[in-house]
């Protein structure tokens, strides 16, 4: 929300000798909860969530809540007669202009949309930050009150230190700028930027401390929450950005004091314009009052709505699931284009339903810049920050599709320009792994660990790089350490559980493999996996409960099928093992082993010319398969002579 100087109606004459009204927006309270200290309680939901192992679910929550916190600007928006009526061509025109370019991208697989939603999303973080400090610096007298460009620097300049300098989040958005096609850059460019920024950033805080010292000093003191709050952002804004322990973790946790701030002043601007103006609509009317009941149902409305940001989850093709995330992409753009206008100060109304006053109001004239351009000029420029790059980036992106060589070109280039980054090096060597190049992917996981020991995502795919390697000792550390970051995580319980299969500690294999299943029990891979350590230690009834249980989750699971078949044929149900093995095959018609499994039944049933022909297929398909070539000479050796049945 973009919010500029305001101050509480009963501030007029506070110059005069009038008492100063409060410092707080709503009230020590709810300040203190929904503005403040909000952090506190989202860091201690995080903590508990990590220890109890449901951080998946909490950042499900989280991703929800931010899509939830759309919902109330686009009711204002659409809901409130007299905006709507006021703005009804931008509000009929913007989505449809939104919605058709982030959808026909989505469509092409063209990612510059990402880039600049990215770019929008952290300036509408920024420009809510500036609001709420604008709102706080109205609680002052106004010649107490620090000039709104200069808070407008403050929050911008420090919010770039603490994404682009002090954590060095840079290497994700020159990542994505390569990725929409963006040209190549000196790599000493960037380091250039950071200092330019640092230097630019120290000189204007230097400024802004005079300017304050100086307030005070006259006797004119500014509102000492707006200082808190700055610092309070900026202090946990730089802890979020650093958090890379799982991806969007830090970014949640951030968006999460975002959202609650913008749930709650949205809820008190709605609950006094409902009061005050019949021009709100009868939809802000109802909703907006002061029930609990209806707070309720504002909050679980809201949440409703985000749910929509995990509906990709349901579908299977990909271009459709890029077409529904496009849907959420569009309307995060939509959401801060509305932000951009809907809430200004300066308009009576909106200084009304926040119970704040402008200079004007107190008595005081008001400057204005004299409307040179119309209004309808100047927006419509404002789109051509969004439209122009969203033309050059489609026609740059579109010409760098055919470049096979591309992704990997884009990391490196990204890891020369930021050595020191975690997030470089991941992205090469995940690259690097799936291409295959596991010597050099295996140097940047080691690069990566160095720099962010606790990146859960590098753990993993390390440990599966060291298992490919059949280095099972390191491979086994790996996922050790995966699990004290994520307990509840079934695919690192799995893939220990392999690793210690593989060492042959079947006891603890098991215990693993049950656990994934336990957490997870829709995954058919873990329950397959239980299946064969559990026929290793001789529970073929356990095993076969565990195989049925996979083929049923994914019927289109060959190797499930594979070892029912096996486990059947220990049981001496060659029906049923055939009816497997041959379903196995069905799927998966290079499965050397399924191929030999059903070749070794055929020959219990005594059908060995079928079985020499499935033989034949296993060593085809695996020359060196010793089992195979020997069941073959078996199973000549016998046609031969007439000792099976024909």
């Amino acid at each position: 929300m973009t919010l500029q100087a305001q101050r509480s109606p009963d501030q007029a004459g506070t110059e005069s000798g009038r008492p100063q009204s409060s410092y707080w927006i709503f009230s020590p309270l709810q300040d203190m909860s929904f503005v403040l200290l909000t952090p506190l309680p989202i860091l201690l939901a995080f903590a508990v969530a990590r220890r109890g192992g449901w951080m998946d679910g909490l950042l499900t929550f989280g991703l929800a809540l931010a899509m939830a916190h759309y919902l109330p600007g686009i009711l204002r928006a659409y809901g409130d007669r007299a905006l709507f009526r006021r703005f009804q061509v931008r509000l009929i025109i913007a989505p449809l202009i939104l919605f058709t370019i982030t959808t026909w991208f989505a469509y092409l697989a063209l990612h510059s949309v990402i880039l600049l939603a990215l770019l929008w999303g952290q300036w509408h973080w920024m420009m809510q930050v500036y609001g709420f400090a604008r709102i706080y610096d109205a609680k002052v007298k106004p010649s107490a009150r620090t000039p709104a460009w200069l808070d407008q620097m403050i929050c911008l300049l420090w919010f770039g230190m603490c994404v682009f300098v002090l954590n060095n989040d840079l290497p994700s958005y020159v990542t994505s700028f390569y990725q929409s096609g963006g040209p190549s850059l000196p790599s000493g460019a960037f380091a250039w930027f950071a200092r330019g920024w640092l230097a630019l950033t120290i000189v204007a805080t230097l400024f802004y401390l005079v300017h304050t010292w100086r307030a005070i000093r006259d006797g004119r003191p500014p509102n000492p929450l707006k200082f808190v709050f700055i610092a309070a952002t900026c202090i946990y804004l730089k802890y979020t950005v650093s958090v890379v322990e799982r991806p969007l973790m830090g970014l949640v946790m951030f968006e999460s004091w975002h959202d609650i701030q913008y749930l709650a002043i949205v809820w008190l601007f709605n609950l006094n314009r409902a009061r005050k103006s019949p021009e709100s609509g009868p939809f802000i009317r109802f909703l907006f009052r002061p029930r609990a009941v209806l707070v309720l149902a504002y909050v679980g409305m809201c949440l409703a709505f985000g749910s929509f940001t995990h509906a990709w989850s349901l579908f299977k093709n990909d271009s459709v699931i890029r077409i529904v995330i496009s849907i959420v992409t569009a309307t995060g753009l939509l959401h801060y284009y509305l932000d951009g206008f809907i809430w200004k100060i300066r308009e009576k109304d909106t200084r009304q339903a926040l119970g704040v006053r402008s200079e004007g109001d107190a008595g005081e004239p008001a400057r204005a810049l004299p409307a040179l351009i119309p209004a309808w000029t100047r927006h419509a420029a404002l789109w051509l920050l969004f439209l122009i790059p969203a033309a050059l980036f489609f026609v740059t992106e579109s010409d760098s599709k055919g470049n096979a060589g591309k992704p990997l070109e884009i990391y490196e280039n990204v890891v020369e320009a930021f050595p020191e980054s975690s997030h470089a090096h991941y992205q090469i060597a995940r690259e690097l792994q799936e291409a295959g190049r596991l010597r050099e992917a295996r140097v940047h996981f080691e690069r990566t660990l160095e720099l962010a020991p606790d990146l859960l995502p590098a753990h993993i795919f390390f440990g599966v790089l060291l298992g490919d390697q059949g280095d099972l000792a390191a491979a086994r550390i790996h996922f050790e350490r995966a699990l004290t970051l994520d307990p509840g995580n079934a695919e690192v319980h799995n893939n220990l559980g392999i690793i210690l299969d593989e060492q042959g500690d079947l006891q603890s294999s098991k215990a693993h493999l049950e656990r994934a299943a336990s957490i997870d029990p829709q995954y058919a891979l873990a329950q397959n996996n239980l299946g064969i350590v559990l026929a290793k230690l001789g529970d073929l009834a356990q095993a076969r409960v565990h195989h049925e249980h996979a083929a049923r989750i994914d019927p289109g699971f060959a190797d499930a099928h594979y070892q029912l078949g096996v486990i059947m044929t220990k049981q001496g149900d060659l029906s049923g093992a055939v009816e497997h093995l041959e379903r196995a095959l069905r799927i998966d018609p290079d499965l050397h082993l399924a191929h030999n499994g059903l070749g070794e039944v055929l020959v219990s049933q005594g059908k060995l010319p079928e079985a020499k022909a499935h033989f034949e297929l296993a060593l085809r398909l695996k020359p060196n398969f010793a089992t195979a070539k020997q069941n073959l000479e078996m199973t000549e050796a016998a046609i031969k002579t007439g000792t099976g049945r024909q």
